[in-house]
């Protein structure tokens, strides 16, 4: 581990202090040949660092190690935010779980999975079941520091670490384990964020001003000037308090606008997955009505078993091979009906599908009508 300390960590100035920047590249353990709790330890030595920046891409390693960066994260009096850039899995969600701020990278993941115990040499039957004894106690101990870095239930935290569980970016925001996506827009609301902050730095300046004036003015002047200065720093302290009042509408007025917004391409968003659904399902549900049409045409399906086998044919839709063994079963099959009988059963005007049809057209069709008629009873007699 040595010889990557000068990789391991990178510290930077800054106005209000110092900034230590660090990043989890490898797994987490001496075991592992990765990231310790003793590199952690030699660089959190500093209680002068005001903010700790940590980025993790790990596949996990040692529990103790963890948890042990964990809680050294947690002690430290520094505000830490930690990010994933790529993946925090494993032992890797609790040293994720140590921020104040939780953030991730788009595209990055967390991954759960029951506790393991990897194990070397001979045992005996009982020293297997104390290990297998502090399975549980370490589970335990890791669902609750998991929940207490989340807005999500226990057992909501006890059911993604009961199984192999990847959450996305945005199933960790929802859950409350992570507390922002990076993003553009992320982005553009901390340079915002930014921008106000020097904006009440500067406001914080200019009453400390007025008030470092007035105080010469009491301490120098007569009683009866010291009265109307007064009245003078009274009226510009007012002033300033309705300056930041407005400022302070100005700002609640802006984050509505934006969860308006928010809310509104949700909205969008759901109406238009609703409306592809729903062009989908008319597309296909048209393809088999269609498909159906040709078999009554010839005979193999009969019009009173057309919707039937539409629905079939729509049962079988999310099953390609399924739904081409139906089409070619239909296919196969042989005619049902003879055009007399379907004469005889519709009518004239009904054997042949007339819908759309021009009047020439019709009287077409029923000539073939008539001829077929015609030819049955010659067959008869």
């Amino acid at each position: 581990m040595t010889q990557k300390h000068s990789e391991f960590y990178n510290l930077v100035g800054n106005n209000d202090g110092q900034t230590l920047n660090l990043s989890i590249n490898d797994d987490i353990g001496d075991f592992f040949a990765g990231t310790t709790s003793d590199d952690f330890a030699r660089v959190l030595n500093n209680k002068d660092i005001s903010q700790i920046n940590i980025d993790i891409n790990t596949k996990g390693g040692s529990v103790h190690e963890g948890i042990s960066i964990f809680n050294q994260l947690r002690n430290h009096p520094a505000t830490v935010t930690t990010n994933v850039i790529g993946q925090a899995a494993s032992i890797g969600t609790v040293i994720f779980a140590a921020g104040d701020e939780r953030t991730m990278d788009t595209g990055a993941t967390l991954f759960f999975h029951p506790v393991r115990m990897n194990m070397g040499g001979a045992f005996l039957a009982d020293e297997l079941r104390e290990l297998a004894d502090e399975i549980p106690k370490l589970e335990s101990g890791l669902i609750d520091i998991i929940h207490s870095s989340s807005s999500s239930t226990r057992e909501e935290i006890a059911g993604i670490m009961g199984k192999e569980t990847r959450l996305t970016d945005k199933e960790a925001l929802d859950m409350g384990l992570a507390t922002e996506i990076s993003s553009a827009l992320a982005t553009n609301l901390k340079e915002y964020s930014k921008t106000q902050a020097v904006n009440y730095k500067e406001d914080k300046e200019k009453i400390q001003q007025v008030l470092n004036n007035t105080s010469k003015i009491l301490n120098n002047k007569p009683d009866r000037e010291n009265v109307m200065e007064k009245k003078e720093f009274d009226n510009k302290l007012a002033d300033l308090k309705s300056e930041f009042t407005n400022k302070m509408k100005t700002l609640e007025t802006n984050l509505e606008q934006a969860n308006q917004s928010v809310n509104t391409y949700k909205e969008q968003v759901i109406t238009l997955e609703s409306t592809i659904v729903e062009m989908n399902n008319k597309a296909i549900r048209s393809e088999f009505s269609n498909f159906v049409d040709g078999l009554v045409s010839q005979g193999k399906v009969l019009p009173a078993e057309k919707d039937v086998e539409i629905t079939n044919l729509e049962l079988r839709k999310n099953d390609a091979k399924m739904l081409d063994s139906y089409k070619e079963l239909l296919n196969s099959k042989p005619a049902k009906f003879t055009l007399r009988a379907n004469v005889a059963s519709n009518g004239p005007d009904n054997a042949l599908n007339s819908e759309g049809l021009t009047e020439e057209e019709k009287t077409a069709k029923k000539k073939i009508y008539s001829d077929a008629v015609n030819k049955s009873k010659r067959k008869v007699n």
